[in-house]
């Protein structure tokens, strides 16, 4: 394969501004590239661009040689896109669908996926309609791997998935890739961007200048989620994007705990025991939470006492949010 990307000036607006403007950038044959960037940030609407699924509305974008405006199709049998709508029958099985969708990409590759499906721990024989919302992800990621598609583009594609499925996935994208496939992956998990050969950010719609681990997380929130089975560590760039992050924990179930990076200075305050109580009136799975949004929120203003009017201030501006 010698699949490769070239992106120059290309730009996508919805009405009222919102969108990706002037996003230049390379892909090789065989690398795996991570747009990394918070909900709103324009991920999702550059990979529908680099998918096909919205033209560019200026700028060039082309794939092996092939560019968009003039050759949308053959760009589109270069590429095998994953986004999380899932579009699969609930009266067929995993591999009738896989089967179905396969035969419009004009592959047939059974072997490949049986492999790909055993490692993710797919049952391809189950009626999707009895699928998780983590086995409906695996089998969207095992049709694309199998499709033997020159590019490969993700959009958060370990959502859902345990920490074992989630190496098989980056595994599977190492394999791919060392085949020559060009793999693109959206996300806002700093663990999944780590896994990549180049880190490009996306800020407000703008693709930002490659960065490091290091750079992404500097001056990140970290929150700890324990659910049944796992614990998650998530980074988020400040506290109003907390409502957003629990949204989407909750989409995979009730978790255990939820955990905010560590303050540093709880100590020097001092908690009423009116204060204590209202926290202690909370859900048990956020009370951890919630103590430490107040322990911020005291820092932030000055406060060497927690009263209760704090603690209700600090639950009014979480609401709002």
């Amino acid at each position: 394969m010698s699949a490769k990307i070239e992106v120059r000036g290309i730009s996508y607006q919805y009405p009222g501004g919102h969108g990706v403007r002037d996003i230049s950038f390379n892909a090789g044959a065989g690398e795996v590239v991570c747009i990394f960037g918070w909900n709103g940030a324009g991920k999702t609407t550059l990979l529908k661009v680099l998918s096909t699924l919205f033209s560019p509305q200026s700028g060039y974008y082309c794939v092996d040689g092939f560019e968009v405006t003039r050759d949308r199709e053959s760009v589109r049998r270069k590429v095998f896109p994953v986004f999380d709508t899932n579009a699969h029958f609930s009266h067929l099985t995993g591999r009738e669908n896989a089967r179905f969708f396969m035969s419009l990409y004009e592959v047939v590759q059974s072997g490949t996926l049986d492999r790909i499906a055993e490692n993710f721990k797919l049952d391809l024989d189950r009626p999707a309609g009895e699928y998780s919302l983590g086995m409906k992800r695996k089998l969207m990621l095992a049709e694309s791997f199998a499709s033997g598609r020159d590019v490969l583009i993700f959009d958060e594609p370990t959502l859902g998935l345990d920490s074992t499925i989630r190496e098989a996935f980056f595994s599977q994208v190492r394999e791919v890739a060392k085949r020559g496939t060009c793999n693109i992956i959206g996300t806002n998990r700093i663990e999944d961007a780590g896994v990549a050969d180049r880190i490009l950010s996306l800020d407000k719609g703008r693709l930002c200048q490659a960065a490091s681990i290091e750079a992404l997380v500097a001056r990140m929130i970290r929150i700890t989620i324990t659910v049944e089975d796992r614990e998650l560590v998530e980074y988020i760039p400040s506290i109003d994007v907390l409502p957003q992050m629990i949204k989407k924990i909750l989409s995979l179930g009730i978790p255990r705990r939820i955990e905010i990076g560590e303050t540093g200075t709880e100590d020097s305050l001092q908690w009423t025991e009116e204060a204590e109580e209202k926290v202690r009136h909370a859900p048990p799975v956020l009370q951890a939470m919630i103590r430490s949004l107040v322990v911020r929120y005291a820092n932030d203003h000055g406060y060497k006492r927690i009263t209760p009017d704090v603690v209700e201030e600090v639950k009014k501006r979480f609401e709002q949010r």
